[in-house]
């Protein structure tokens, strides 16, 4: 094996690359810390994407093996199943060259407008190497050196395998230039949804959604003034309200929604989903939605998880209510048994979203939860400084199907008057 890699190390090979898109995942990892066992940190994960079919070849062209060390090296990368990190798979053989490099050591060579220059990793010349030593003193030779493990390059306080070096080269600037058709700004995209996972250091009870919902439309509008560089042109769906501070109607504003979807009693989901497909700017909003403050020192987190575009084709017949449904109107003298009036206003504003009438309204004594009841006066059911409305839940049953989610009523688009299909 040293006789192999030492030979493979005397010459900066050249490389074939197959057009490639480049891509990224951004993923909140724990920093296991002692002192704070939640800390997250949101890392950047770069990769490249290549066809399946397709080649990527490594070239030595001066270099030469005999039969036996060919037949060695050609048994130890067939036993490779992955490049770099285990979900890169891979066939991996020895065998001549099938194309012709677009990736060469610069070396003398100028840099010519078809080329870019890159940084790439390589052994060090087995006479180049210079000896290290781990934690207990004992020296590390050139082969020990390039199987160290992360964990142990990390005890000895090194960031780079010692027997690695970097080199230049030129490579080819179409192999990575799969090219995309750019989409103009102002044409949806067709997401109308967009779910998110919400964590935080002290759990949030479900009963204060609509406090959440209000810090996320504040920072949604905050995050999109800046995007568009003027707060005249923060978008009405984040917003309520039109160009002239008046309230929409009709519904055309986002609905932003926490959600307690595994049923213990604390948020745990967050819904933004609008009638009208989210523009790129909106959606570059929505991306950008990454935390809000809350109480204390710290936040809510929020990682999105899914994106929907057109209406679902799941629908269902019976609901439930998962927040209250309050009324956008007050119950007077005159106008008959407060729960007969609840359920005809119920029907009424289900009626003006567009909505069936529903067959059975069904008065429900408490939110039940996994940790027990939550009563419906448990619940934040005012925006701000308005008044609290008397708040109830209920299940519907409909004569035909609807979707599996709505929002109706008082605060609708801030998390109250939330229904779900029945069993979820």
């Amino acid at each position: 094996m040293r006789r192999i890699m030492a030979i493979l190390a005397s010459e900066r090979p050249e490389y074939w690359m197959p057009p490639a898109n480049a891509s990224h995942l951004r993923v909140y990892l724990n920093e296991n810390s002692k002192a704070n066992p939640f800390s997250k940190q949101k890392v950047f994960d770069p990769f490249i994407v290549v066809a399946p079919q397709d080649e990527i070849g490594m070239t030595w062209p001066n270099l030469s093996f005999d039969e036996e060390d060919r037949i060695i090296l050609d048994r130890i990368l067939r036993s490779i199943n992955y490049l770099g990190r285990s979900e890169s798979w891979c066939d991996m053989s020895l065998s001549e060259s099938n194309h012709p490099p677009n990736c060469r050591p610069e070396g003398d060579r100028p840099l010519n407008e078809n080329e870019v220059r890159i940084r790439v990793a390589g052994l060090t010349h087995l006479d180049h190497f210079k000896p290290v030593k781990d934690r207990k003193g004992n020296e590390l030779s050139w082969l020990d050196s390039i199987a160290l493990s992360s964990k142990n390059l990390e005890k000895m306080g090194l960031d780079t395998p010692p027997a690695l070096q970097f080199h230049d080269y030129l490579l080819d600037a179409n192999c990575l230039g799969v090219k995309h058709r750019t989409q103009a700004r102002s044409s949806p995209i067709g997401t109308k949804m967009v779910v998110y996972h919400m964590e935080s250091k002290v759990k949030v009870q479900v009963s204060v959604a609509v406090m959440v919902a209000e810090r996320v439309r504040r920072k949604l509008m905050g995050v999109h003034k800046r995007i568009m560089g003027d707060p005249n042109k923060v978008s009405i769906k984040f917003s309520g309200k039109d160009r002239d501070g008046v309230p929409l109607k009709d519904h055309m504003h986002c609905y932003i929604c926490p959600m307690d979807l595994d049923n213990d009693g604390f948020l745990d989901h967050l819904s933004i989903r609008c009638k009208e497909h989210f523009d790129p700017d909106e959606l570059l909003t929505l991306d950008r939605l990454e935390n809000v403050h809350w109480s204390g020192d710290h936040s809510l987190l929020f990682t999105p998880i899914k994106m929907e575009g057109e209406d679902s084709a799941e629908m269902t017949r019976s609901m439930v209510s998962r927040t209250p449904y309050v009324s956008p109107r007050h119950h007077r003298k005159g106008r008959g048994d407060f729960m007969d009036w609840l359920k005809s206003e119920l029907r009424r504003d289900l009626r003006e979203m567009g909505l069936p009438e529903p067959v059975a309204v069904e008065p429900l004594l408490a939110l039940s939860t996994l940790r027990g009841e939550v009563q419906w006066f448990e619940f934040v059911r005012s925006r701000k400084d308005e008044a609290a409305n008397f708040g109830y839940g209920f299940k519907l049953l409909f004569d035909r199907p609807v979707p599996l989610m709505i929002n109706v009523g008082y605060a609708s688009h801030y998390g109250l008057g939330l229904f779900v299909q029945d069993g979820v």
